[in-house]
């Protein structure tokens, strides 16, 4: 597995890497939501790319569908600073 930085030097970290974005929402200790991987890129786009705005706003969609299904409806997640039931 390499490297490159923003001008083409090649750093050899001699690790072999598979990444693949998995999340799962875990309730009472059973899964109740998962999501592997990201969302589809359009076709111009690469793996290196930025989301569009829609794209974003998809997998945020997705990802609060998961936090919802672990922890209820939005009501009920806690924000920094509260104290939590």
């Amino acid at each position: 597995y390499n490297l490159n930085d923003e001008n083409g030097n090649v750093l050899k970290t001699n690790e072999k890497r598979i990444y693949m974005p998995y999340v799962i929402g875990i309730k009472d200790g059973n899964v109740v939501k998962d999501k592997v991987g990201t969302i589809s890129l359009d076709e111009e786009q690469t793996k290196y790319s930025e989301f569009t705005k829609e794209q974003h706003n998809e997998l945020k969609g997705i990802y609060s569908d998961l936090f919802e299904s672990v922890f209820g409806s939005k009501d009920n997640i806690c924000t920094q600073g509260e104290v939590c039931d």
